[in-house]
Protein backbone atom coordinates (compact mmCIF):
# COMPACT_ATOMS: atom_id res chain seq x y z
CA UNK A 1 0.00 0.00 0.00
CA UNK A 2 1.34 3.42 -0.97
CA UNK A 3 2.11 6.00 1.70
CA UNK A 4 1.34 9.72 1.61
CA UNK A 5 5.06 10.60 1.47
CA UNK A 6 5.30 8.82 -1.89
CA UNK A 7 2.99 11.34 -3.60
CA UNK A 8 3.18 14.56 -1.60
CA UNK A 9 4.95 17.76 -2.57
CA UNK A 10 7.74 18.44 -0.09
CA UNK A 11 8.86 21.91 -1.11
CA UNK A 12 6.09 23.83 0.62
CA UNK A 13 6.08 27.56 1.28
CA UNK A 14 4.19 29.00 4.23
CA UNK A 15 2.26 32.12 5.11
CA UNK A 16 2.13 33.85 8.48
CA UNK A 17 -1.34 34.75 9.80
CA UNK A 18 -0.52 38.47 9.94
CA UNK A 19 0.61 38.74 6.31
CA UNK A 20 -1.62 40.75 4.00
CA UNK A 21 -3.74 39.07 1.36
CA UNK A 22 -1.95 41.13 -1.24
CA UNK A 23 1.40 39.63 -0.17
CA UNK A 24 -0.18 36.16 -0.10
CA UNK A 25 -1.54 36.60 -3.63
CA UNK A 26 1.84 37.80 -4.86
CA UNK A 27 3.47 34.69 -3.37
CA UNK A 28 0.85 32.49 -5.02
CA UNK A 29 1.75 34.05 -8.37
CA UNK A 30 5.50 33.84 -7.69
CA UNK A 31 5.41 30.15 -6.77
CA UNK A 32 2.55 29.26 -9.13
CA UNK A 33 0.40 27.70 -6.42
CA UNK A 34 -3.17 28.16 -5.27
CA UNK A 35 -2.77 27.16 -1.65
CA UNK A 36 -0.50 27.85 1.32
CA UNK A 37 -0.46 26.41 4.80
CA UNK A 38 -0.66 29.18 7.38
CA UNK A 39 1.87 28.56 10.14
CA UNK A 40 2.63 30.30 13.41
CA UNK A 41 5.37 29.08 15.74
CA UNK A 42 5.80 25.92 13.63
CA UNK A 43 2.13 24.91 14.02
CA UNK A 44 -0.53 24.95 11.32
CA UNK A 45 -3.21 27.51 12.16
CA UNK A 46 -5.01 27.46 8.84
CA UNK A 47 -4.86 27.09 5.10
CA UNK A 48 -5.31 29.86 2.54
CA UNK A 49 -6.45 29.20 -1.01
CA UNK A 50 -6.83 31.51 -3.95
CA UNK A 51 -10.56 30.85 -3.62
CA UNK A 52 -10.51 32.09 0.00
CA UNK A 53 -9.00 35.37 -1.18
CA UNK A 54 -11.59 35.85 -3.91
CA UNK A 55 -14.70 34.70 -2.04
CA UNK A 56 -13.98 36.06 1.43
CA UNK A 57 -12.24 39.31 0.55
CA UNK A 58 -12.34 40.50 -3.06
CA UNK A 59 -16.00 39.59 -3.64
CA UNK A 60 -16.90 41.47 -0.46
CA UNK A 61 -15.07 44.59 -1.58
CA UNK A 62 -12.23 44.29 0.93
CA UNK A 63 -8.83 45.79 0.14
CA UNK A 64 -6.30 42.90 0.03
CA UNK A 65 -3.58 45.27 1.19
CA UNK A 66 -5.46 45.89 4.43
CA UNK A 67 -6.76 42.40 5.20
CA UNK A 68 -4.63 39.83 6.99
CA UNK A 69 -4.46 36.18 6.00
CA UNK A 70 -5.91 35.15 9.36
CA UNK A 71 -9.13 37.02 8.58
CA UNK A 72 -10.04 34.90 5.54
CA UNK A 73 -8.10 31.64 5.91
CA UNK A 74 -9.83 28.35 6.55
CA UNK A 75 -9.17 27.36 10.15
CA UNK A 76 -10.79 23.93 10.09
CA UNK A 77 -7.76 22.21 8.59
CA UNK A 78 -7.70 18.49 7.90
CA UNK A 79 -4.19 17.05 8.09
CA UNK A 80 -2.59 13.67 7.75
CA UNK A 81 0.84 12.22 8.48
CA UNK A 82 3.55 11.51 5.93
CA UNK A 83 3.75 7.81 6.87
CA UNK A 84 -0.03 7.31 6.69
CA UNK A 85 -1.52 4.92 4.13
CA UNK A 86 -2.52 6.85 1.04
CA UNK A 87 -5.95 5.19 0.86
CA UNK A 88 -6.70 6.27 4.43
CA UNK A 89 -5.70 9.87 3.69
CA UNK A 90 -7.80 9.86 0.52
CA UNK A 91 -10.78 8.60 2.53
CA UNK A 92 -10.31 11.64 4.78
CA UNK A 93 -10.37 13.87 1.69
CA UNK A 94 -13.58 12.19 0.53
CA UNK A 95 -15.26 12.59 3.91
CA UNK A 96 -14.37 16.30 4.10
CA UNK A 97 -14.80 16.91 0.34
CA UNK A 98 -11.41 18.62 0.10
CA UNK A 99 -8.94 18.59 -2.77
CA UNK A 100 -5.75 19.34 -0.82
CA UNK A 101 -4.35 18.18 2.48
CA UNK A 102 -1.47 19.38 4.62
CA UNK A 103 0.92 16.59 5.57
CA UNK A 104 2.60 16.61 8.97
CA UNK A 105 5.74 14.97 10.29
CA UNK A 106 4.66 12.31 12.80
CA UNK A 107 7.49 13.11 15.22
CA UNK A 108 6.96 16.86 15.64
CA UNK A 109 3.69 17.80 13.89
CA UNK A 110 5.54 20.28 11.64
CA UNK A 111 4.51 20.63 8.02
CA UNK A 112 6.26 17.99 5.93
CA UNK A 113 4.39 18.58 2.69
CA UNK A 114 1.07 18.94 0.96
CA UNK A 115 -0.77 16.71 -1.43
CA UNK A 116 -3.72 17.16 -3.71
CA UNK A 117 -6.11 15.03 -5.64
CA UNK A 118 -3.89 15.62 -8.68
CA UNK A 119 -0.95 14.00 -6.90
CA UNK A 120 -2.79 10.68 -6.70
CA UNK A 121 -3.98 10.52 -10.29
CA UNK A 122 -1.85 7.45 -11.00
CA UNK A 123 -3.36 5.48 -8.14
CA UNK A 124 -6.54 3.39 -8.12
CA UNK A 125 -8.04 5.49 -5.34
CA UNK A 126 -8.09 8.64 -7.51
CA UNK A 127 -11.28 8.06 -9.49
CA UNK A 128 -13.51 7.28 -6.52
CA UNK A 129 -11.91 10.08 -4.53
CA UNK A 130 -12.61 12.67 -7.19
CA UNK A 131 -16.22 11.51 -7.49
CA UNK A 132 -16.79 11.81 -3.72
CA UNK A 133 -14.90 15.09 -3.31
CA UNK A 134 -16.79 16.69 -6.19
CA UNK A 135 -20.29 15.78 -4.99
CA UNK A 136 -22.48 18.82 -4.43
CA UNK A 137 -23.28 19.59 -0.80
CA UNK A 138 -26.76 18.51 0.19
Amino acid sequence: MAKVNEVMTTKVKFLHPEESLKDAAMKMREFDVGVFPVVKEDKVTGILTDRDIVMRAIAEGKDPSNVQVQNVMTTDVTTCYENQDLAEAVDMMKDKQIRRMIVLNKDNDKVAGIFSIGDISNYDVAKSALEEISKPNA
